[in-house]
């Protein structure tokens, strides 16, 4: 049997992940254009 690793890659999260998590934790249903416009950032951020 052949074993594959996988590298562990470790981003950092930064504060403006930190408040889109938020967010998702208050309301999953969220869309990105509104969770966008609260934390300030474009859609494609999201």
């Amino acid at each position: 049997m052949t074993s594959i690793l996988i590298p562990l890659v470790r981003e950092s999260v930064d504060s403006i992940d930190l408040e889109i998590l938020r967010l998702l934790q208050e309301n999953a249903r969220a869309q990105c254009n509104e969770i966008s416009k609260r934390v300030g950032v474009s859609d494609r951020t999201v």
